[in-house]
């Protein structure tokens, strides 16, 4: 799957990072303490964000393996890699999710993890991934998978619109198959529960204040894409909306709420 741009990862990398619920890492680095080295799985990696916000907080020697089909941003992403802290070591792996997970999660993986990515896939799609971390014991952590929750402040009678466009084209085919969206955190801890183990869910919101107006922007533009695929005949409707979000953005008056949810498995 392709299609995010470097610039884009880069805006919400440090939102991402701020927004991690902190005692699921936690949890995960007292899993791993002790073991010689971990060895680390992350699909759809992008530019490396996910490594960078992990693995300083695991404490323990790692090697990474970034699974992204996207040949433009691997090459975004490679330069990092060599500034990596002692004990890390990370190389990518170019393969398509769609048809590749299976080979993406070889047998003596520890951990596969992805941020921003469950709520692309289709509910195959995740089958096939619970079947292949639970069938080898690898413990995984997904995090940043958006749940539905969005809000503006200023309010604005047309808000729940957009959210429901936007919602809906969410739940549009990825490369995946037809999306979960804002089901797939519920989905994945749904197929997760009777797998033994131990299953911990947090919320990990952005919340994006009055200074944050580059992000909010770059939202509001996505926003008025998605809705505008969905419901060509409101387009002008929705140019309203978005002109009346942008003044509040520009002056410094627009507090924007986008929900996620955190996921941690570790196996017995």
């Amino acid at each position: 799957m392709s299609g995010f741009a470097s610039d884009w990862l880069a805006l919400r990398e440090p939102y991402d990072h701020a927004a991690r619920a902190t005692d699921l890492l936690a949890t995960l680095a007292d899993w791993a303490h002790g073991r010689d080295r971990l060895a680390i799985v992350d699909l759809g990696s992008g530019t490396g964000s996910n490594l960078r916000g992990t693995g300083r907080g695991l404490r323990v020697a790692q090697t990474w393996t970034l699974i992204e089909y996207d040949p433009r941003l691997i090459e975004a992403g490679t330069p990092g890699l060599a500034a990596l802290p002692a004990g890390i070591t990370a190389g990518y792996r170019r393969l398509d999710l769609a048809r590749e997970l299976e080979a993406a999660v070889p047998v003596g993986t520890d951990l596969v993890t992805a941020a921003a990515f469950a709520d692309l896939v289709s509910a195959g799609w995740l089958d096939r991934l619970v079947e292949a971390v639970t069938t080898r014991r690898t413990a995984l952590y997904i995090v940043l998978s958006y749940d539905g929750g969005w809000r503006w402040r200023p309010g604005d009678i047309f808000d729940a619109e957009v959210k429901r466009l936007f919602d809906a084209h969410q739940a549009t085919d990825k490369g995946f198959g037809p999306a979960l969206g804002p089901a797939s955190a519920g989905a994945l801890a749904d197929r997760l529960n009777g797998c033994g183990g131990r299953l911990l869910t947090r919320a990990s919101d952005w919340q994006l204040g009055y200074a944050d107006r580059a992000i909010q922007a770059a939202l509001l533009e996505s926003y008025v894409v998605a809705a505008a695929e969905i419901a060509a005949e409101q387009a002008g409707e929705i140019a309203d909306w978005a002109a009346q979000r942008r003044q509040y953005i520009e002056a410094g008056r627009s507090v924007h709420r986008v929900g996620h949810r955190d996921l941690l498995w570790l196996p017995d």
